[in-house]
């Protein structure tokens, strides 16, 4: 796994589109604030925080092939990084549990957002389908979560 530094340009770019493609207007994303796209997903954090959880996580990325990825974290630090399948997400680093930070690939047709509150927001349809697909108890554990609490699979 490597992670490169953004400059400040090119980060500001990627985040303009990043922003417009999944309505990010805040500081603070879904569900902290309310999002016009419906394809997405706000776990309570403490749910994925999992080895298997977050193995299962990389999977789905591994099976799409989908390595390189861009992390842009509340402290203004944005990174690609390549080869995801062994970076640990917010496993080992403590800043991931009192900041906000984003996971996106070039696409931008799927984002991950965590925040300090406790959740962990998914967005795309492919990506939230397969996580409820993967997840049979899903839907008891997104108590912040206003798009999914119908609780139908």
């Amino acid at each position: 796994m490597k992670k490169t530094i953004l400059s400040k340009e090119e980060a500001s770019k990627i985040r303009k589109e990043l922003n417009s493609i999944w309505d990010i207007s805040r500081h603070y994303w879904y569900p902290l604030y309310d999002c016009k796209r419906n394809d997405l997903i706000a776990f309570d954090s403490e749910y994925l925080d999992t080895d298997s959880k977050l193995i299962e996580i990389k999977n789905i990325f591994r099976d799409r092939k989908i390595m390189d990825i861009y992390e842009f974290r509340e402290d203004g630090i944005s990174t690609k990084i390549s080869n995801i399948v062994d970076y640990d997400f917010w496993e080992t680093e403590i800043y991931f549990w009192n900041n906000e930070s984003f996971w996106f690939d070039s696409s931008k047709d799927w984002i991950i957002y965590k925040n300090h509150e406790g959740t962990t927001t998914f967005g795309g349809l492919w990506l939230v389908n397969k996580l409820k697909e993967l997840w049979s108890d899903w839907n008891e554990n997104i108590s912040w979560d206003t798009k999914n609490k119908s609780g139908i699979k």
